[in-house]
């Protein structure tokens, strides 16, 4: 537990279990803030590209959903595709809200539609 003494009023904040902080007064910081080791408050930038695979998806509960529904599966190498062959994109930083929760978007950078030639040429990794 971090006690900061700020405007004349003692504000704690504890870290719970899932990484988060809560605040005393009632104030939630940005996602992107947590507390490091020594219980410092850290900043950190969200990555601009992340790449979904088995070892994440469960932080992206979208993905997981899908996956849990068998409308993308994992290939040997962990990496999420969709049934017929095309990788499940990076997601990209495409805006930070208000509240200053990082905001993705798939990328079909990779994409390739289920009926293509690259489709039909498709071997799964093995």
């Amino acid at each position: 537990m971090v006690t900061s003494n700020t405007n004349m009023s003692f504000i704690r904040c504890r870290m719970k279990i899932d990484g988060s902080v809560f605040y005393s007064d009632g104030f939630h910081p940005r996602p992107t803030t947590y507390l490091d080791s020594l219980g410092v408050v850290a900043h950190m930038n969200p990555p601009a590209k992340i790449l979904v695979t088995t070892s994440n998806v469960a932080e992206w509960p979208k993905f997981k959903k899908l996956l849990d529904e068998g409308k993308i599966v994992a290939d040997k190498t962990g990496r999420l595709r969709y049934p017929h062959g095309a990788p499940v994109g990076h997601l990209v930083l495409t805006r930070t809200a208000k509240d200053g929760t990082p905001r993705y978007q798939e990328s079909a950078e990779d994409w390739f539609d289920p009926g293509s030639r690259r489709a039909q040429e498709f071997v799964w990794p093995e």
